[in-house]
């Protein structure tokens, strides 16, 4: 009966760690869910932010057009965003270095964005933004207001 019970315990505490080092992998980065929605690209990687989002993204670099070319997926496997997209301000695709999603931007009443945010330094969540080309977000900053 004593054996039962220490087998019982053991593992219980096996399966408890087991569980605790899979979520901590998936918080950091080190792998991705042992389930993919169907929809969601074979080469997308899983990013989770404890408290804000988990998002499929699959993104890659065009050096001939100068432009990243991602799709976003939330983690149920619906499209969130999806297109060209260049860096704000620096009219530039992200590098191969550079381009490490974090979280999309705001989304539309049908839940698509047109903003990709970028890990900074030090893991930094909301690093550089990608806008989509052509999207209302990319057109605001050149905005003139005539009086």
């Amino acid at each position: 009966m004593l054996k039962v019970a220490l087998a019982t315990i053991l593992v219980a505490v096996v399966s408890v760690l087991a569980w605790s080092t899979y979520v901590v992998g998936l918080a950091n980065g080190w792998w991705n869910p042992l389930i993919r929605p169907r929809t969601v690209s074979d080469r997308a990687t899983y990013v989770f932010i404890f408290g804000k989002t988990a998002t499929w993204f699959d993104c890659k670099v065009d050096e001939e057009r100068d432009v990243d070319v991602c799709w976003a997926w939330d983690d149920r496997g619906n499209l969130a965003a999806s297109g060209d997209f260049r860096l704000r301000d620096e009219n530039r695709a992200a590098t191969r270095t550079e381009l490490q999603p974090s979280v999309l931007g705001p989304t539309d009443a049908s839940g698509h964005s047109d903003i990709i945010y970028l890990f900074g330094p030090d893991r930094l969540i909301l690093g550089k933004e990608l806008v989509r080309v052509g999207s209302r977000s990319a057109r605001e900053r050149f905005r003139v207001e005539i009086q």
